[in-house]
């Protein structure tokens, strides 16, 4: 009886595993890593930094300051707006 519920508890840590580790890796609206879609092409729909752009189109997705039409910020080495020529 005792190696039942041995093998039925191990079967059931296997399955709550699997289960999580599909959950973080594949589920892109919870942070995980975002599905392929459009024949292999990953996008995202994911805001990380709140700015209101989602990471397919916002440059900088990790910097609320930084989107595409941001003002741009003279001399200080980053492309704020997103328009591929940061500013020196």
């Amino acid at each position: 009886m005792k190696l039942i519920l041995n093998f039925l508890s191990t079967v059931a840590l296997i399955l709550i595993a699997g289960i999580l580790a599909y959950y973080v890796f594949h589920c892109a609206e919870c942070g995980g890593t975002p599905q392929a879609e459009n024949g292999g092409v990953v996008t995202s729909s994911v805001d990380t930094d709140g700015d209101g752009f989602t990471a397919d189109v916002d440059c900088n997705d990790l910097d609320g300051t930084t989107y595409p039409g941001a003002p741009d910020i003279p001399n200080d080495g980053i492309d704020n707006d997103c328009d591929g020529t940061p500013d020196n």
